[in-house]
């Protein structure tokens, strides 16, 4: 990346509303989050087909897909704490033990919850079928989080047009 595109590209993040920067962190954030969950859900069904065992190991996309949807409440959270000015209702600079525990609890779920998934039996549906069945609940957990993303999208963009219509 050149030094014309880097400015061109902070002078655009710079135009953008605080609201528009958070949803744009939200997105790149949550799909890598599920970027880095794919490993597992795409590994779990090939090993299962390998080691010829049946049935459709759910595991692994649920855990995505729950740390996908944790993180983006959390999100939406902080974002309702935050003033018209743009500051915090938080008086402290400093996040509290809670906000510290959410943190840590959704960044390292993103790692471990679809693997512990992968290990329970219990997750284990359609047992009669072929493990590469699980194969086809990659896309679906993608489709989810696309149509999350766009829903904030479209409900960000309803809030830019009423607030400009007011003005």
């Amino acid at each position: 990346m050149s030094d014309e595109d880097r400015a061109a590209t902070i002078a655009k993040l710079e135009e953008m509303s605080p609201d528009q920067r958070l949803w744009l962190f939200r997105m790149a954030f949550g799909m890598g989050m599920l970027l880095e969950s794919s490993v597992v859900e795409l590994a779990v069904p090939v090993g299962r087909a390998l080691t010829g065992r049946r049935g459709v190991q759910a595991g692994p996309a649920l855990g995505s897909l729950l740390t996908f949807l944790a993180f983006q409440a959390w999100m939406s959270t902080l974002a309702r704490e935050e003033t018209p000015d743009g500051g915090t209702t938080h008086e402290e600079d400093e996040p509290s033990p809670l906000d510290r525990f959410l943190e840590r609890t959704l960044f390292s779920g993103a790692e471990y919850l679809p693997a512990l998934g992968a290990v329970l039996p219990a997750t284990v549906i359609l047992r009669q079928r072929s493990a590469l069945w699980g194969l086809l609940l990659w896309p679906f957990v993608r489709f989810v989080a696309v149509f999350v993303l766009a829903a904030d999208a479209a409900r960000l963009k309803k809030r830019r047009d009423a607030d400009a219509a007011e003005s």
